[in-house]
């Protein structure tokens, strides 16, 4: 089953790009007042609510952070975003690490290994075919000259 990211909503989708966005920029408050507003709209939005658990751990508030990873451990019981990790790492919970989470970690490596690999073969200087290749394209040039002047 694929990760639900979205939201379905457009807007509410844009909305959690924009509290990323604030994140990245140190202003974790900022996002978590737009992800709560995000989850309001849209209270089964996985992604909203874990974002939105990062966002409160980001501006220190403990305690709503780990409400927003109970919630969105409630809406993914599979914990494939790693909600209950978080949660231990809030002191709330203590949890191992669930196997669903460690399968979309290892899926996401294994992608990002082969992009990786297919880039650095692309940037990689082509190499001159081997020798046998050489002769074989001298093997047909010759051949050419030899059929042209022939006639």
């Amino acid at each position: 089953m694929p990760l639900p990211l979205s939201s379905g909503d457009p807007l509410l989708d844009r909305r959690l790009e924009w509290a990323c966005g604030l994140m990245q920029r140190d202003e974790a408050a900022a996002a978590a007042a737009l992800l709560a507003e995000t989850t309001v709209a849209a209270p089964k939005f996985l992604a909203a609510w874990f974002a939105l658990g990062e966002a409160c751990e980001q501006s220190a508030a403990p305690d709503e952070a780990a409400v927003a990873f109970r919630r969105a451990l409630a809406l993914d019981p599979a914990d494939r975003l790693g909600a209950s990790l978080r949660l231990t790492r809030l002191g709330a919970e203590p949890a191992a690490m669930p196997p669903a989470y460690v399968r979309v970690k290892r899926a996401g490596w294994s992608q990002a290994w082969w992009q990786s690999s297919v880039a650095a073969e692309q940037q990689a200087p082509r190499k001159a075919g081997s020798e046998r290749e050489q002769r074989g394209g001298e093997a047909i040039y010759k051949a050419v000259l030899v059929r042209r002047l022939g006639e």
